[in-house]
């Protein structure tokens, strides 16, 4: 076999995966977006872990960072396919990798995440079960989220403390399942109001 035939598969397969966990973390940042208080609390609030604790801020900013870089990776490394393999057509590679791109993304990190995501009612129970990744992805993301993790530290040393909020009572929990409930249309207005 052709030397550059091994070669574009094995770059058409890096481009794949990139995408694809593009998609992955596209879908669970939808779901993280969908956590209510109570679920974020459930889903963030045990203590478990090593040194660096996966909390709720700490496992948005690396899933982001590593979600663009994904993203990155897949741009860059389609337009350099195309210009390695048809370098006399510089500006036609680049027009044709931005079109590919602009599918790709809309398709992969747009509309497959977001179908996955409404069709499940329950993000706590999914992201639960995503805990030992988005652990790891904490900790592969460190070297791109580390100057934004420190300027955060840095901002919080320097603001004025504030007292330590106090846990939700049982009826401010009851009236936010409610609510809840009433945005879903599981409980009708007037019912939330009796209740």
């Amino acid at each position: 076999m052709d030397q550059w035939f091994l070669l574009t598969i094995a770059w058409v397969a890096v481009l794949a995966v990139s995408l694809t966990l593009g998609s992955v973390a596209s879908y669970l940042r939808l779901l993280m977006r969908r956590l209510t208080p109570v679920g974020a609390r459930k889903v963030f609030g045990s203590s478990e872990g090593g040194r660096i604790r996966p909390d709720r801020e700490r496992v948005g900013v690396s899933i982001s960072a590593l979600h663009g870089a994904a993203m990155h990776l897949f741009a860059v490394g389609l337009t350099g396919l195309l210009i390695v393999r048809r370098p006399e057509h510089v500006w036609s590679d680049i027009g044709t990798a931005l079109l590919i791109v602009l599918v790709a993304v809309a398709i992969a990190d747009q509309l497959i995440p977001f179908l996955l995501v409404v069709r499940h009612d329950e993000p706590e129970v999914i992201l639960d079960h995503w805990m030992p990744t988005l652990r790891r992805a904490v900790l592969w993301a460190l070297p791109l989220t580390f100057p934004v993790l420190i300027s955060r530290t840095i901002a919080r040393l320097l603001e004025p403390a504030e007292p330590e909020p106090e846990p939700p009572s049982p009826q401010e929990n009851l009236q936010e399942l409610i609510a809840a409930g009433e945005q879903e249309g599981l409980i009708e207005k007037g019912e939330g109001e009796l209740m």
